[in-house]
């Protein structure tokens, strides 16, 4: 089963979840609508892997449903794949108009957010690199992908960093048949 977990003003109907359900539909593919509070978001994903229980697991995460896949791979050892996902949510620093850009739909984001992401921030030296790949997009216009490139880099994870495909990582069809065979190599 693929879970997929989207970003920040996205939601289970995006391209990436999508092109997941039309690609993967033999493999089950999730993706739901998770709420704007990080910690409704998470017991959102833990209800979705433990109604999929009994079955192999692969989060799939995009941007700050990247941030919300590692901290589940961390605490549950579930695999994972993040694409170009924020991870320091505390030293990156967001650009502002490419986020209204990227954003369909107002969002009321609440400053006692910031507290929930503080608590489930993960340090690069702590992160287990088995079972999680890395896709950052060098053009992303959003995050700066250098960032998440220095994060995992003394992890040892997979990473693939791809020429191209922005923040929305609009050539996601391209790398589907890699989290594919990830996903079947899994145990």
């Amino acid at each position: 089963m693929l879970i997929y977990c989207h970003g920040l003003g996205s939601s289970g109907k995006s391209d990436k979840a999508n092109i997941l359900r039309r690609e993967c539909s033999d493999l089950g593919v999730l993706a739901p609508d998770l709420p704007l509070e990080p910690r409704e978001a998470i017991a959102r994903i833990e209800a979705e892997l433990n109604q999929a229980n009994g079955t192999r697991h692969l989060l799939i995460g995009s941007s700050l449903g990247g941030f919300y896949a590692l901290y589940l791979h961390q605490k549950k050892g579930v695999p994972a794949v993040l694409l170009n996902p924020a991870v320091a949510l505390f030293q990156e620093q967001p650009n502002r108009e490419a986020i209204q850009r990227h954003i369909d739909k107002p969002l009321a984001w609440r400053a006692d957010y910031m507290p929930q992401l503080a608590a489930m921030q993960i340090k690069p030296e702590d992160v287990k690199p088995q079972d999680l790949r890395i896709y950052l997009a060098k053009d992303d216009d959003l995050l700066d992908y250098k960032v998440a490139l220095n994060f995992f880099g003394v992890t040892k994870c997979a990473i693939t960093v791809l020429p191209n495909g922005g923040h929305r990582l609009s050539n996601f069809e391209t790398i589907i048949p890699e989290i594919r065979a990830f996903y079947l190599s899994l145990k």
